[in-house]
């Protein structure tokens, strides 16, 4: 009964303490967020309102710009033909007439007027003689049926092929006192206006604006470029929504979506209703919630500040309430070195004293268990004593494994050193008067330096290869590869190291070629190593043939050449780490003696197979093999 008393006294020195500190500190956190987020949140929407009103008002004030302008051009043929009226007049009126209309707008490039079956009658333009003007081609158009039908008429855009300008061309028909169809009024129309327009939209700081045709193709922006090569925007979600809709909405709630240049923008669109386009207006997403960052890294910040102040206040209290459990714990301590006569007497009337007592109680109890720790402390020894053992026996195994790593460091550090020494020796050499005065001699050890500079950043990259690969750490991007694209680079970067060594190359590839599972990066290196090596083991006027073809469900790379051959008694360690079946030639090359090893490494990794065939004398041929792409077995 004393016992449970005691732990129930306990648990409300827990409730004294820890707990009320870490309620305080919660409640405070918890009433921070709320609000913060409350006022993000509200912030939020704010901006939002106001981002969708002003990027509607732009857009809405380009839109009538587009539409004022296109509304002109057909009022000045309008009111043209109604003054004159032109339907009656002689064939010389109306050509006068004609010129006084493109007289009058430098918008109009041509103007015609057809009669009622679309036969042109008069035509004035401003292109020359021999250019080719595009009115009257575009009576075969069915919705220039539309005129007939006594109604207003505009073209789709195009552009023209001399001045690059976007054109439209525009028709009126011309009606008696009756109502009768007595003929059409046709102008070409250009529209640089509306680069200029768009071009001199202002949308915040960083933002654009661009208008497309119903099919998503660009009409105006200020890129020309993509304006002349009718680049489609179909994929924005906003150009979608507006082409693939039957109905098009009039104007556009502000969105956040990918963005003409590929970044995320609020946008908008307004539709101009006649012509079927479009005015889109984008603003990048950080500009446009600019202040709402700004007020939320200080509504963090003061949450922060706040909470920091919780902590101390929190923190205040708690130590002012624990005051007496330091002189518990301290005397905790005490009996933690062994000293178990120690006692604690604390008088505070409340769990704490209750607490004390039960330390008491505790030491009592630790005298009588001290037999009981002395025999877990000799168990404890003796499965020490069995891990340790255990411990040594990994040891061992650890060393036969650093064995092998150390070989190859050993190798690694005396490939290392020779360019290193290299470097060093002609450092030394330029650090003299005579050198220095000899303006040939010092340019000529800086390129030694250079060289062997150049050697040991190459040494360095195939000894991290090895290793990785040694320790399986090396992982390869292998993905669908075009062989006809690798055999192209390889030709066109190699033919001149070859030829450079006085040697003829040969290049090979069967036609429609598959495409293959690798890493294009690992097996151009593959390549180029194997080729190259080959230029170092072939002589003047010899030859190097390179041939890809497929073979059953792989493809396969030949490298032959016509040189001295490998040995029988050096072909077996010919892809070993360091090896050098010539190591005069190698040191002359300025060969790491990794290039094979790594070579064989990188195809197994894309599982294939290296392998080679020589004979001395003749030459020497390497083979290796990718699995098909499409090879599921593989």
């Amino acid at each position: 009964m004393h016992e449970k008393s005691e732990v129930k006294k306990t648990e409300k020195f827990k409730s004294l303490t820890f707990t009320l500190a870490v309620a305080f500190l919660a409640l405070s956190a918890v009433v921070l967020f709320i609000s913060g987020a409350l006022n993000i949140y509200f912030s939020m929407q704010t901006q939002q309102r106001v981002i969708d009103s002003q990027q509607r008002m732009i857009a809405h004030d380009a839109a009538d710009s587009v539409n004022s302008f296109i509304l002109g051009k057909f009022n000045e043929l309008k009111n043209g033909a109604r003054l004159s009226n032109i339907a009656v007049a002689n064939q010389e009126e109306q050509k006068i007439l004609l010129e006084r209309l493109i007289g009058f707008d430098p918008a109009f490039r041509q103007v015609a007027l057809l009669n009622t079956q679309g036969e042109e009658l008069i035509k004035v333009s401003r292109l020359s003689s021999f250019a080719t003007g595009k009115v009257t081609d575009l009576i075969e158009d069915p919705l220039f049926a539309e005129s007939i039908k006594q109604n207003d008429y505009i073209s789709s855009i195009y552009i023209d092929e001399i001045t690059s300008e976007p054109l439209v061309v525009i028709s009126i028909p011309l009606n008696d006192i009756f109502g009768d169809l007595k003929g059409i009024l046709m102008a070409e129309v250009n529209l640089k206006f509306m680069w200029d327009l768009v071009g001199s939209i202002k949308v915040g700081d960083k933002g654009v604006a661009y208008v497309v045709d119903n099919t998503g193709k660009l009409i105006a922006f200020e890129d020309v470029s993509r304006v002349l090569k009718r680049e489609n925007q179909v994929h924005l979600e906003e150009i979608r929504k507006f082409v693939e809709s039957s109905s098009h909405i009039q104007m556009a709630n502000a969105e956040i979506t990918k963005g003409i240049y590929g970044n995320y923008v609020v946008t908008t669109h307004e539709h101009l209703g006649s012509p079927d386009w479009v005015v889109v207006v984008e603003m990048p997403v950080m500009e446009a919630y600019e202040n709402v960052i700004t007020q939320i890294k200080l509504s963090l910040l003061f949450m922060i500040l706040s909470f920091i102040f919780a902590i101390i206040v929190g923190i205040f209290l708690s130590r002012r309430i624990t005051k007496p459990i330091i002189k518990l714990r301290d005397t905790a301590v005490e009996i933690g070195k062994g000293k178990l006569d120690t006692q604690i007497d604390i008088k505070t009337r409340n769990e704490i004293e209750d607490l004390a007592s039960s330390f008491n109680q505790m030491t009592k109890n630790l005298k009588n268990s001290r037999k009981k720790i002395e025999d877990y402390s000799r168990n404890l020894e003796q499965k020490v004593k069995e891990r340790t053992k255990k411990l040594a026996e990994a040891n061992a195994k650890l060393k036969e494994l650093d064995k092998e790593k150390d070989e190859f460091i050993s190798v690694a550090a005396h490939e290392l050193k020779t360019p290193l020494t290299s470097i060093k020796g002609f450092a030394q050499l330029m650090d003299t008067d005579t050198v220095m005065k000899n303006r040939k001699k010092l340019k000529h050890y800086l390129e030694l330096v250079n060289q062997n500079t150049i050697r040991l950043y190459n040494l360095i990259l195939d000894i991290v290869d090895s290793s990785r690969m040694s320790l399986g750490k090396l992982k390869l991007e292998c993905k669908e590869v075009d062989v006809n694209e690798i055999f192209k680079e390889v030709r066109e970067t190699l033919t001149i190291v070859i030829k450079e060594k006085g040697i003829t190359p040969v290049f090979f590839i069967d036609k429609n070629m598959p495409k293959i599972k690798a890493d294009p990066q690992r097996l151009l290196q593959v390549i180029r190593n194997l080729i190259v090596n080959a230029t170092h083991f072939t002589h003047e006027k010899g030859i190097i043939t390179f041939k890809v073809y497929r073979k059953g469900k792989f493809v396969q790379f030949e490298v032959k050449d016509t040189g001295e051959g490998i040995p029988k008694d050096k072909q077996k360690n010919i892809f070993s780490r360091f090896y050098q079946a010539d190591a005069s030639l190698t040191r002359k090359v300025k060969g790491s003696g990794l290039g094979l090893s790594i070579c064989k490494g990188f195809v197994e990794l894309m599982k294939g197979r290296i392998w080679f065939e020589s004979e001395e004398k003749k030459g020497t041929t390497f083979y290796f093999t990718v699995p098909l792409a499409k090879n599921k077995k593989i």
